[in-house]
């Protein structure tokens, strides 16, 4: 994170603070909590700032697509997200138990999440430096929960 981002993410804090401190209503304070913990939650997220970038985006799509065909859950994947808002989000839209990967560009750290349907438990993995090592966390997961249905064939 350069400078610049730290200053804005500093000013963000400092804003969404004033919101809740301020005598308005419950719901924009509930907003402000939950944008700080968001902040939190982008903060605590595994970050190389010593190391280069060892994976181009071309780099990513073809790792992402070998786990993906190569998995015996293709029907329950719902896609590959650099977001968690949005991978939260899709995996929301899902009415059955899917599968998704979170990537961080250009940092080589992945994760797999699993949602049980729609607004419903979600589980993750912890970051792992290759993918496919999160995947085999996703397998090791179907053992003991069995959330995703296998493909047929």
């Amino acid at each position: 994170m350069n400078l610049l981002e730290k200053a804005e993410l500093i000013q963000e804090i400092r804003q969404n603070l004033l919101k809740i401190e301020q005598p308005s209503a419950l719901i924009e304070k509930a907003k402000a909590t939950y944008h700080l913990k968001e902040i939190i939650q982008r903060c605590s997220q595994p970050n190389i700032l010593a190391e280069k970038a060892t994976i181009s985006f071309t780099q990513e799509r073809e790792t992402i697509l070998t786990i993906v065909q190569t998995s015996e859950y293709k029907q329950s994947y719902c896609g590959a997200f650099d977001n968690k808002h949005n991978l939260l989000s899709q995996l929301n839209k899902c009415d059955s138990p899917r599968w998704a990967i979170l990537y961080q560009t250009n940092q080589t750290f992945w994760q797999i999440w699993i949602t049980l349907g729609p607004h419903r438990s979600t589980i993750y993995s912890d970051w792992y430096r290759q993918l496919k090592d999160a995947y085999t966390w996703l397998i090791e997961q179907q053992k003991f929960f069995i959330h995703l249905q296998k493909d047929l064939g």
